[in-house]
């Protein structure tokens, strides 16, 4: 047999070595399409011009077949009696790898890779560097266009970047039916048979039975090759000139009513959509040869591939914000209906991802609850649907691919399901559940004004959790006490760059105007772990939940303390303050950390500016360690909380993110509250306040078995404090606390069925 790599040696040495060579090899792949040639030798010529252009010895196209299986259909330098008779399935060798990902790769030394896996019958052997991109169309893979060379060197990332934009052309063509048909194209897409039931994570909880609404759909790019770069760079700037119009009606309907922090994500938002290098890439590829459209989809591929091989969770949380405004400008260039208007008033909104841009420009008050095939819990979208108490199901990730607009849905993000088109005997049960929670809603707002006080005369103060602006009226139109945990970063998290003093005074002064006199507690930023800023640089870690966070940074960043502190002092004008410190791990952190808060006391002393009228300083108890030094701590501080979600994650060792361990260990397991007990009776020795604002708090069970152990005050989401209220208000405090006291002495059994035996034959209502 002829040795291909001599066969087959590309004639065009100049191949991409600039800009024309870009703009050549979309001009010839126009004329390729526009020629009156078999659709398959269409193929094959599209193969042999990639070869050329890129100066490698192979090309090749598999395409997608309804039984999902990659077939190869067209190659430049490999045997062609492969064609048609190489097959490989979705994750099988290098090519089934790219398909089964979705993302290019490109290597060196392929035949070390462990995916490889060749076919004798196609003569690849020789080929030691290889590219691969998968063919996209309507977010299904299509088939992947590959490229092989026997130098032993990876390709320049300029170069896949192109190889990209001939996959994209390659798409339309796959899409036009003339290579495999229509009929076959729609069974590859279309799922045989929808479930009835789907599984997420509970990222907001509650219960919602409502319709549901998709949230705009992938645009459809139908042209890629450019008749005219100049007519392309005005449709483009129009798109442009749109989009920024859009985005600043948005920013204009925030005014007062929303927190600083998120008008900050949008203003964010807003910066990214008017980058001039991102803007000026697309104007180089439209210059390509690539229409508008194209050009804006592969930078947008091509920026998204770059943030999700980051480590860091707030960059990769950019990609929803990359996402909707490319798509918008897509949108925006057709002048195509992205279907946005048609919406019904109240809706289950179901999606890919979410931007907070897009999030608001539905409304919050018009959507019941969320569902989205991916998200974080501790992502922007999360944080805001918790706040307002949407519920939200993340990590559903089949939810996109079989929800439809008007389709009846089912959301139970309590226990983390979501039904699709239930049946009459479903949504009947669920229906009950709705009625009986409406008629503990009524229940509860009758309480409303009644005091969190046990039958036999505990008094416990509830208090809210809050992180936003835009969440303090809730405060006065709830019975809480006051702020019990004012999470701060989140304020700092939306943010494209460190917020000045002044501005991080003017919000907390906002907040203790809208408390109205009740008390907020101000933790400072709890940043690292899963909360990095973009525009803090953190180093790379292993298990950054570990590492480098919090107090951590603030031992080695003192600023950070201190411009916050000295905000905090502003922002009081002359009324109480309350900080905390998060993640206190040592006792010599905590005394670090009070010499920094001096110096900006006693500045601001110096200057003469108003100090508040009273100074507490607490800490946040998450970290085991400190439980054991509680002596040396309760004699420099006035109170401390515990922070339950993390206390537990570190006395477990356990991932609180794990999909595999979240439900293995309990809070009210012997271990939690052993250690819960320990930490009172400590904090009662020093006669120092100590409280629970973890998600413990917020569950009636939960809050139930604090009480027990002698916490009196509890800190909750807004949307958790009727159900508590109404728990407390239905159990004598003594009696539980003697039979919890003798659960722990037993040293074994599962607490939690025996505290929800309890509750029901002592009609105490969790």
């Amino acid at each position: 047999m002829t040795d291909p790599a001599k066969q087959n040696q590309p004639q065009n040495k100049k191949a991409l070595k600039d800009s024309s060579g870009a703009t050549l090899l979309l001009s010839e792949l126009r004329s390729i399409m526009a020629s009156s040639i078999h659709a398959e030798d269409k193929l094959s010529e599209i193969c042999k011009l990639t070869a050329t252009q890129f100066d490698v010895e192979v090309c090749s196209i598999y395409l997608m077949r309804s039984n999902d299986e990659l077939e190869l259909f067209a190659t430049h330098g490999l045997n062609p009696d492969a064609v048609h008779k190489t097959h490989l399935k979705t994750g099988e060798g290098i090519v089934g790898y790219v398909a089964q990902h979705g993302t290019p790769l490109n290597i060196a030394n392929a035949s070390k890779n462990p995916n490889f896996a060749p076919r004798p019958l196609t003569g690849e052997e020789p080929y030691d560097s290889f590219c691969a991109v998968p063919i996209v169309r309507e977010q299904k893979i299509r088939g992947i266009l590959s490229i092989q060379s026997s130098r032993d060197e990876a390709l320049a990332q300029q170069r896949v970047e192109l190889l990209q934009t001939v996959a994209m052309v390659l798409a339309e063509f796959v899409a036009s039916g003339d290579i495999i048909s229509r009929h076959e194209l729609a069974l590859i897409s279309k799922p045989m048979r929808k479930p009835t039931q789907l599984h997420g994570q509970t990222f907001s909880p509650g219960l919602v039975i409502s319709q549901a609404f998709v949230h705009r759909p992938q645009p459809t790019v139908k042209n890629v090759i450019a008749d005219d770069p100049a007519v392309e760079k005005a449709r483009f700037q129009k798109a442009i000139d749109h989009l920024d119009d859009k985005i600043n009606s948005l920013i204009g309907k925030t005014h007062d009513a929303m927190d600083t922090g998120i008008r900050e994500m949008l203003e964010s938002y807003r910066m990214f959509a008017q980058d001039k290098p991102w803007q000026d890439k697309i104007i180089n590829m439209i210059d390509e040869g690539l229409t508008a459209d194209a050009a804006v989809q592969r930078a947008q591929s091509e920026t998204r591939s770059r943030f999700e091989s980051l480590d860091t969770p707030i960059l990769r949380e950019k990609i929803h914000d990359i996402n909707d405004i490319s798509n918008r400008l897509i949108f925006a260039l057709n002048d195509q209906n992205d279907n946005q208007d048609s919406r019904p008033d109240k809706f289950i909104l179901v999606a890919k991802s979410l931007s907070p841009a897009a999030l608001f420009e539905y409304g919050l008050d018009n959507i019941q609850a969320i569902v989205l095939s991916g998200g974080s819990r501790s992502g922007h979208i999360a944080i805001i649907a918790r706040s307002v108490g949407i519920p939200l199901l993340g990590q559903c990730r089949d939810a996109f691919r079989y929800i439809r607009n008007g389709d009846q849905l089912i959301v139970d993000s309590d226990n983390g399901l979501l039904y699709l088109n239930p049946s009459d005997y479903v949504q009947d049960l669920y229906e009950g559940r709705l009625n009986q929670a409406k008629q503990q809603a009524r229940r509860y707002q009758k309480n409303r004004e009644k005091p969190a006080r046990t039958l036999d005369g505990t008094d416990i103060s509830l208090q809210m959790n809050a992180a936003l602006l835009g969440e303090m009226p809730l405060l006065s139109d709830s019975s809480a006490d006051g702020i019990g945990l004012f999470r701060t970063e989140i304020s700092f998290m939306g943010r494209s760059r460190y917020p000045r003093v002044a501005d991080q005074a003017r919000f907390y002064s906002a907040v203790l105007d809208q408390a109205k006199g009740k008390t907020v507690t101000f933790r400072t930023v709890d940043i690292g772990g899963d909360k990095p800023l973009p525009y803090f640089k953190s180093p790379d870690e292993e298990n950054p939940a570990l590492g480098w966070r919090a107090m951590r940074i603030i031992m080695d960043r003192p600023a950070v303390l201190r411009t916050q502190t000295r905000a905090l002092i502003r922002g009081a004008n002359g009324r109480p303050l309350r900080m905390m410190l998060p993640f206190v791990s040592d006792v010599n952190e905590l005394l670090q950390a009070k010499k920094l808060i001096k110096m900006e006391f006693d500045q601001a002393e110096k200057m003469g500016a108003p100090l508040p009228e009273t100074f507490e300083l607490g800490i946040m108890i998450e970290v085991p360690s400190i439980v054991w030094q509680l002596e040396e701590v309760f004699q420099h501080i006035d109170f401390a909380a515990i922070g339950t979600n993390d206390l537990k994650q570190y006395l477990f060792a356990s991932d609180y993110r794990s999909d595999v361990l979240k439900d293995r260990y309990d809070v009210l397991s012997i271990a939690m509250l052993r250690v819960l007990r320990q930490i009172k009776t400590a904090a009662d020795a020093a006669d120092r306040p100590v409280s629970i604002c973890g998600e413990m708090a917020s569950r009636p069970i939960e809050a139930m078995a604090l009480i027990a152990l002698g916490f009196d005050t509890l800190s909750m989401p807004i949307t958790a404090m009727g159900s508590v209220k109404d728990m407390i208000r239905s159990m004598h405090q003594g009696e539980l606390t003697r039979y919890v006291d003798y659960l722990l002495r037993s040293g074994s059994g599962n607490i939690r069925k025996k505290l929800e035996s309890y509750a029901r034959d002592h009609n105490i209502r969790v």
